[in-house]
């Protein structure tokens, strides 16, 4: 079954510094480097997939205990200065219901890396001393490049009420850009469903990092910091 995207509402949002190392207190807000867009609570109703027979027969299984919605959401990192460059960031999404059932049933993206090539050389002259850049054509080379990859993007919490993407800085990835977040949520099959979303970063500037956190408020009446479907 191919889902399509819906358009998200994109807003900046500006994060309190929480508590430093050892008690030193709080600091300002860090603003204008992330955005945050949706989230958008889709329902996986039978009349939806009713054109992938394998699963409209699951979600008749399924119907009389649960039923299941499609979350859709977006994170964008910005570049900052030199004190206000990314060196982490989280999206934390907490699921309820009234029996506490409710889980992350299924996340995209898992992982995303990118990928490193470390090239280790040496030469040896005509003296058997080792060389520098400067190689001359009698030079005996021995060169080993080893590939591999940089995972800046993690998700965690499968089949818990906590599902999570990590973003980490690495040697050959700045946390820069936009990435759609979706998540698969299993609740009970009359109950509602809640979400919380909780934006979490960290900057480097010094010996110890600083910390931010928010959670977000997503409806403007009844509870404001969650999103009921």
């Amino acid at each position: 079954m191919n889902v399509d995207c819906p358009d998200l509402v994109w807003r900046g949002v500006d994060l309190p510094e929480t508590a430093m190392f050892r008690g030193a207190g709080t600091g300002p807000a860090l603003v204008d480097v992330i955005q945050f867009g949706g989230p958008v609570a889709v329902p996986l109703d039978l009349s939806d997939v009713h054109d992938d027979p394998d699963l409209a027969t699951f979600l008749a299984k399924e119907a009389g205990t649960a039923r299941y919605a499609l979350v859709h959401s977006g994170v964008s990192l910005q570049r900052g200065d030199a004190d206000a460059d990314l060196a982490s960031a989280a999206v934390q999404m907490t699921l309820s219901s009234d029996d506490g059932t409710a889980t992350a049933w299924s996340l995209a993206p898992m992982s995303a890396a990118t990928p490193n090539e470390t090239t280790t050389s040496f030469s040896v002259g005509p003296d058997a001393k080792i060389l520098g850049a400067d190689v001359s054509l009698a030079a005996i080379g021995r060169t080993k490049t080893l590939h591999g990859e940089d995972v800046f993007l993690q998700a965690s919490g499968l089949l818990t009420s906590e599902p999570r993407w990590e973003f980490t800085r690495t040697p050959t990835t700045a946390l820069a850009g936009s990435y759609r977040l979706v998540l698969v949520v299993r609740a009970p099959a009359r109950q509602q469903a809640r979400l919380v979303v909780t934006l979490s970063a960290s900057v480097k500037t010094g010996r110890w990092p600083r910390r931010f956190r928010k959670t977000l408020s997503l409806q403007a009446a009844g509870d404001p910091a969650a999103i009921i479907f």
